[in-house]
């Protein structure tokens, strides 16, 4: 358009950032906001915080926070969202304090925290292992009229699965589920995984049940964790077991199940049927399984 003598608008720039950012083409992206400038088209604030969301996410952090100062320099203000950017940006770097640090920032210019900004912070403080904030924060941005939704919900139940075991998990889920949000398929993968991970495959399966319940339909992620927690059985005495109860057959269940509702296996769903197979004493239907899986195209591990 340029080489034409058209001169692009600050939006046809911002549209191309928005696409080459979401390449993760950081060098395009910065290309462009010198060219504009070139022409003497002057950045806006979404246009810096297209810059600051596409750097952060490359985890150029430095330059990501040159841009964030620059925007100040020139006397283009950030908002909510520029802000939220760099948190965002910063926890995903493991930068947990210094995100806080932003986020006082942002405060003393009179500028609050949405729901977005207070869900990057429990995601950052629930990824370090930092429970017992994210839970403060939690209870913060409730007391500031900030209601917590399932993205919330789902950050500080992955948390609390991984840190502070699947009990406290399954606690928090139900002191808050049905009343407080509503349930998403992600948000049950680390109960049901944390739950076949101890041996307690019944829970595990009336957990999952309970998802319909809540017209909460699972994806490919929750039927591989339980064809795998179902299947994976290390210990002897416990596989012995296991196949005497039928687990190993659930597993096969929740697979034919799976594939009623239109989902496709992938290399984990097969990976974990040829193991359940071969657990169960039956080499014949694992290699059959094999089999399929080079037809459909997935190639193994």
């Amino acid at each position: 358009m340029v080489m034409e003598g058209m001169k692009p608008s600050l939006k046809t720039y911002s549209t191309l950032m928005v696409a080459f950012g979401n390449c993760s083409d950081t060098e395009t992206v910065m290309g462009l906001l010198k060219e504009m400038e070139h022409l003497g088209l002057r950045p806006d604030t979404y246009t810096f915080t297209i810059c600051i969301r596409v750097l952060g996410r490359a985890g150029k952090i430095n330059e990501a926070y040159d841009v964030f100062k620059r925007m100040e320099k020139e006397g283009c203000e950030p908002n909510v969202i520029t802000y939220t950017v760099l948190i965002g940006a910063l926890c995903e770097a493991g930068n947990v304090d210094e995100a806080f640090h932003t986020l006082d920032v942002m405060k003393k210019k009179g500028i609050s925290p949405n729901l977005l900004t207070y869900n990057t912070l429990i995601g950052g403080l629930s990824r370090e292992s930092r429970l017992n904030e994210a839970l403060k924060l939690f209870n913060k941005m409730k007391s500031s009229n900030v209601m917590p939704n399932a993205v919330t919900h789902s950050f500080l139940i992955s948390g609390l699965a991984k840190f502070n075991g699947v009990d406290e998990a399954i606690d928090f889920y139900y002191d808050h589920v049905g009343r407080d949000f509503s349930p998403v398929p992600h948000m049950y993968g680390p109960l049901i995984d944390g739950l076949c991970k101890l041996g307690r495959h019944e829970e595990a399966m009336l957990l999952f049940e309970e998802m319909a319940e809540y017209g909460c339909k699972p994806n490919i992620v929750i039927f591989n964790i339980l064809i795998n927690g179902f299947g994976k059985i290390g210990d002897v005495e416990l596989r012995v077991n296991c196949l005497k109860n039928g687990m190993v057959e659930q597993a096969v269940v929740v697979y034919e199940e799976l594939q009623s509702k239109g989902f496709e296996p992938n290399v984990s769903t097969y990976n974990a049927l040829i193991r359940t197979y071969s657990l169960s004493g039956n080499p014949d239907r694992a290699y059959a399984i094999y089999e399929k899986m080079i037809v459909e195209g997935c190639n193994p591990e």
